[in-house]
Order: C-alpha cells, then structure tokens, then sequence
C-alpha cells in the first residue's frame, strides 16, 4: 500500500512539473489536460498559489473554467496581477464577480486580503458582498480615500458595530482626502462619530493635528500637499463641531435621497464582459466544462453562485435584502443619475438609505413584480431640476438573498 502511495505521489510530482513546462512554452491545451487530469492535487499551498497565478494571468476564460472545478478554494494571492493591466484588472472584476463564493470566507486573513484586491481592481459586487457578510471590517476604512463609486458603499456599513478605533481611521482618511470636506461631512451624517478614539486616545482631529505639526518642514511637493490637506482637514473638523444639531438633521435627510443616484452600478458592466467573453467557446470550450464521470456540468453563474433567490413565491418583507432594477422619472422623463445607477442594486428594506418611503413601498411585492413607486424630492435637495418634485420609479424585483 505504502508503494502505491509513493507511486501516486511520484505520478502527481512529475505531471506538475510537465505543467509548469507546459505553462512556461504556452501549450495551454496540453496545460489543461494536466489540470484535468490532477497534476494540481498533490501540489503544496506555495507551488499551488504560484502556478494558479500564472493560469490566471493567461485570461483564458476556459482554463479558469477547469481551474475553478479542481480547486477548494481561490485564494486572493492567485490574483495578483498588474492591476495597472486593464485587461487584468477587468479578468480579475469577473473573477470576483462569478466566483466571490469560491474564497475561504471563515479566513479573516483571506477576507481582508480580498477586500484590498477588490478595492483595486474597483469590485464593488465582491466589496458589497463581503461588507453583507460582516467581513474584512478592519479594511472598511480603505472606502473613505477610494474613488467615489466605491466611497458611496459607506453607505451599507453601520458605523456602530465598528470599534472607535475604526472610526478613526475611516474619519482622518476621509478629511484628508482630495474631497475631504465633502466625505467627512458624509461620513459624519452617516453617524461617525468625530468624537470616537484610537488606542492612544486620540480624535482623528487629534490624529491630523499631531501629522500637521509633526511634518513642519516637509520635503517635496507631496510633502507640502500632505501637510496642506492635514491642515485643512483639522478646521474642516472644527466647522463641524460648530454646526448646530439641526444641521446634521438636514444632512441625514439629505443623504439618502443622493444615495439613489449616486451608488453606481454593482458590477454589472463586468458580469456582462466576463460572461459575453465566455460564452464564445469553441468545441475545446465544451470539453472543458465537462465533469470527470462524463456528464455535462452547468457552467451559468448562478450554478456556482446563486447571490439571490429568484422564487416568485417570495415576499418582500421588512428587513429583506433585495436586488432591483429601477428606472427614476421626473414629469414623464428620467432624469440623469435615475436610469443609469439602478441595475442590479442591493437594498436593505428598511435603512432607510433611500429618499422618501422609496423602501417601504416594496413590501408586500413579490420577485419578479415590477412595481411603480413615488417618491418626492426635498426642496433642498440641490439639483434644481429635482428640487420639490414628485418622482416615479419603475421598479423590478430581481431576487431577495435568503440565509
């Protein structure tokens, strides 16, 4: 018995190397053939990361497609690429997109891994999904410097379950940040504390006030633009703490409402590269998603996975997490920001992150409904084409994620 393990090993040793040489002459299909046949099995954790990446960096969407069924798991480190590669950066989007279950989510280490791979490459579908899960919260904070797409996921994260700590970090990112008056202001209608502490009991006022001081005489441009945005940071904290309590009331208000035209599109336009790319396969591609006992396995997204239930018979009730579709119109037309922002977006039931009783009005809908909801603008909403008007939405329930 023991020579026959020795023989297997020897066997499953000598077929991975024949892939890395495979790999290193770019015979992919040759390639393939050894992933299939389990020259990845005995492989260690580093020799596994290694070669994976270099599958991975071919973009061939079939050879992900037989990656994906001999693999465990993904792990992040399979996925660094040149994210300054927009092709890499729009593979590594799908990747994340179709196979965000495919991680070791119980690893926080992965999880927080992951989070500053999606950050990167600008996932909003795997951030979102991660954030839904209460995973990576030590890399939350990363959103508040991010590009604006990504800063509106703030929205979906409730500041009180984070540790003051975090609050701090995400507050002195955000006011030193390019927008950084705008995005404190965000953060602090959202409930960020400006008061919470870090373990050395300082503000993040605190925090930048100390940087300021700190780097007197910077060096380098960048070093005076820092010192500069720090400076700035600090009194954009000081107008906060003068504003009266009514004016963080307006805020809040007002925050939601921007919510449903600012929160972009959640990954969409890379599902839809990813699948169109990979649906033109050839009869090597057919092989390819064909399981080892000869029966032919679904390669869809949703056969490895399914983000929400799309049962007809579900309700939407208070609470729910749903995916829609919406479509925003003011006097008969839509307006800009209502028909573009509003594909495959996720909703609490319940946030209150949208304006009006745009949430409530879905309760009571079933998946699949198509529902008209109105809502109506604040006077001081700041479009003055949306300012007190009355607006309708046509609404498509996608799917509501069950536990």
């Amino acid at each position: 018995m023991n020579t026959e393990k020795a023989d297997v090993k020897k066997d499953t040793d000598i077929m991975f190397r024949a892939l890395q040489e495979e790999l290193k002459a770019n015979h992919r299909e040759q390639a393939v053939k050894l992933v299939r046949e389990g020259a990845l099995e005995k492989a260690d954790r580093t020799e596994k990361t290694q070669i994976c990446q270099k599958i991975i960096s071919t973009r061939d969407r079939q050879f992900l497609e037989v990656l994906a069924k001999k693999l465990d798991y993904f792990e992040p480190e399979m996925l660094l690429l040149d994210f300054g590669n927009w092709n890499n950066r729009e593979f590594i989007r799908g990747i994340l997109s179709k196979y965000k279950k495919k991680f070791n989510l119980e690893n926080e280490e992965t999880c927080v891994n992951l989070f500053d791979i999606a950050c990167e490459v600008e996932s909003e579908e795997m951030l979102i999904f991660l954030i839904r899960k209460n995973k990576a919260s030590s890399g939350y904070s990363r959103l508040a410097e991010s590009s604006d797409p990504l800063f509106q996921l703030v929205c979906k994260i409730d500041p009180s379950k984070l540790a003051q700590p975090q609050v701090v970090d995400f507050l002195v990112k955000a006011a030193s940040s390019q927008k950084g008056a705008e995005r404190l202001k965000t953060l602090y209608a959202l409930g960020f504390d400006i008061s919470a502490r870090n373990e050395e009991g300082k503000t993040a006022k605190e925090v930048l006030a100390d940087r300021a001081r700190q780097a007197k005489n910077p060096k380098g441009r960048q070093g005076r633009l820092n010192k500069t945005r720090d400076e700035a940071a600090v009194q954009y904290f000081e107008i906060l703490e003068r504003e009266e309590p009514e004016e963080k009331s307006k805020w809040k208000k007002l925050l939601p409402a921007a919510a449903i035209l600012l929160i972009a599109v959640i990954g969409i336009g890379a599902a839809v590269y990813y699948q169109s790319s990979s649906s033109d396969t050839d009869g090597a591609g057919t092989e390819a998603e064909s399981a080892d006992d000869g029966s032919t396995e679904s390669t869809d997204t949703d056969s490895t996975d399914a983000s929400y239930s799309t049962d007809t018979s579900l309700c939407v009730e208070d609470g729910d997490i749903v995916n829609i579709d919406y479509t925003g119109y003011v006097d008969g037309e839509a307006f800009d920001g209502g028909s573009t922002g509003g594909y495959g977006t996720d909703l609490t039931i319940g946030s209150g992150m949208y304006i009006d009783d745009f949430e409530e009005q879905l309760i009571g809908h079933y998946v699949g409904e198509n529902v008209t909801v109105e809502v109506t603008f604040p006077e001081d909403y700041g479009i003055e084409e949306l300012n007190g008007k009355d607006a309708q939405f046509e609404v498509t329930i996608n799917g509501i994620y069950e536990d």
